[in-house]
């Protein structure tokens, strides 16, 4: 029985990083909305520049759990003419 357990946990290894990442979420909606509010009066390109702050502060921790914890690589691919695309592979 106890040899099992490694067996069955690479199966599930991705529940770490995806419990993690539904446990921040709420925590990056909450200073999403509180950046909103504080900059309703302020010009667009002020909000603009900590919502993309934000936005890639949270892709940046996806990536790093996702690819260190659950063994998932996550890769971007260049498309013609300023184009990408995202892909995920779980296999080397």
């Amino acid at each position: 029985m106890i040899l099992n357990v490694p067996y069955y946990l690479q199966y599930i290894k991705w529940a770490i990083p995806a419990a993690f990442m539904f446990g921040t979420a709420p925590t990056y909606f909450v200073v999403w909305g509180g950046w909103r509010v504080i900059t309703l009066l302020l010009p667009t390109r002020i909000y603009e520049a900590g919502d993309e702050f934000l936005y890639s502060m949270y892709q940046r921790m996806v990536l790093f759990f996702f690819e260190n914890c659950s063994g998932v690589e996550v890769s971007k691919i260049k498309l013609a003419k300023g184009f990408s695309t995202g892909s995920i592979v779980n296999h080397p």
